[in-house]
């Protein structure tokens, strides 16, 4: 994703915060809030995860 968002300069053109959720408790818990929201449990998350306020999107082609 880092790669596909530095060549297309997405941060230019979209608003949009990263997180860090394998070593980051908190963060870990933020991405899950969101997930449960959506209907996705522990077990199906992944990354990445997008959420634009009330859609999650995972996974790399679809985040795309």
């Amino acid at each position: 994703m880092d790669n596909f968002i530095e060549k297309n300069k997405l941060e230019e053109v979209v608003a949009f915060r990263r997180l860090e959720v394998f070593n980051n408790p908190t963060n870990a818990n933020i991405l899950a809030d969101r997930a449960q929201i959506c209907g996705i449990g522990r077990s199906q998350l992944g990354v990445p995860f997008l959420w634009d306020g009330k859609n999650c999107i995972l996974g790399y082609v679809d985040v795309i």
